[in-house]
């Protein structure tokens, strides 16, 4: 709380790709100064916690996740899944939710799990495969399509459509409270005209941005580097949702970028940006 104001915590819990930094099969020059320089540079691949009840996407480091920053996991209330890739959703985890592991459960209430269609499948399939049922009374799936609107935990959450795979429908985050709005954005490129007009008219507190390529030119619209980032804000500013006040954080960084963390705060300089890192948290 600030005053009467209640505030949003923001933590990132991974900031990396899908390899993580440094990656497991890598020799490349990043992956080597990294594992010497230990774990300031290490980086888990991307999540964040929001007001300790909220993840978006479960990666395959939720565990070493929960045991580096000492979470409690049993006050998670949802986790909403940008989409089906093994980096951000490890259906799996979710196994692990059941009484049969735990001598007496830490929760009272389902685990809402929010997804597009193939998120939901994976996870449920998961559930059989463990347990030979789709269904566990300690997860509850919801399948969610672009722009719907969930409220919970004193947020309101929105699903926009993102542009990564086009065999599924990726979403990116809104986040709201009565004070604050916060944009969650990987993986994506820049975004089609009208979704940037879906999200206009309010400036946004703060942005996390898809850096993938970190100074290098993305490849191809799955994914940006700063300078797309930079195009992604120009677009939000046409739009009245991106101001001189709105703080902005790249991450998803990956090891073929090649940068280490003071490397990418010096690029990101450039155009405002900063970079996040492995345990970050942010107040809005």
């Amino acid at each position: 709380m600030e005053g009467d104001r209640c505030l949003m915590k923001i933590q990132y819990l991974g900031t990396a790709a899908a390899e993580g930094i440094p990656a497991m099969f890598c020799t490349c020059e990043l992956c080597r100064k990294t594992a010497r320089a230990g774990s300031a540079e290490a980086r888990c691949r991307s999540s964040v916690l929001i007001n300790d009840q909220i993840l978006i996407d479960l990666t395959p480091d939720i565990y070493y996740q929960k045991m580096r920053w000492n979470l409690d996991l049993s006050q998670l209330e949802a986790v909403f899944v940008t989409h089906s890739h093994t980096d951000h959703f490890d259906g799996a985890e979710l196994t692990r939710r059941s009484a049969a592991d735990y001598c007496k459960p830490a929760w009272e209430r389902p685990l809402l799990v929010y997804g597009n269609r193939k998120v939901c499948g994976f996870g449920r399939r998961s559930l059989r495969e463990e347990f030979g049922m789709e269904e566990n009374p300690s997860i509850v799936f919801h399948e969610l399509v672009p722009y719907e609107t969930v409220k919970l935990c004193g947020l309101t959450v929105t699903a926009i459509p993102a542009q990564h795979d086009p065999q599924e429908d990726c979403l990116i985050y809104l986040i709201e409270d009565e004070n604050s709005r916060f944009l969650y954005g990987n993986d994506t490129g820049l975004l089609l005209e009208e979704t940037y007009t879906h999200l206009g008219n309010k400036p946004f507190d703060l942005i996390s941005l898809d850096c993938t390529f970190g100074a290098r030119k993305a490849r191809e619209g799955r994914h940006m580097g700063f300078s797309e980032n930079w195009e992604f804000l120009q677009e939000l500013q046409k739009h009245d949702c991106y101001s001189k006040s709105t703080k902005v954080y790249a991450t998803h960084f990956s090891h073929n970028c090649g940068m280490l963390q003071q490397e990418l705060e010096q690029e990101g300089s450039k155009y405002g940006i900063h970079a996040a890192y492995d345990g970050l948290i942010c107040i809005i």
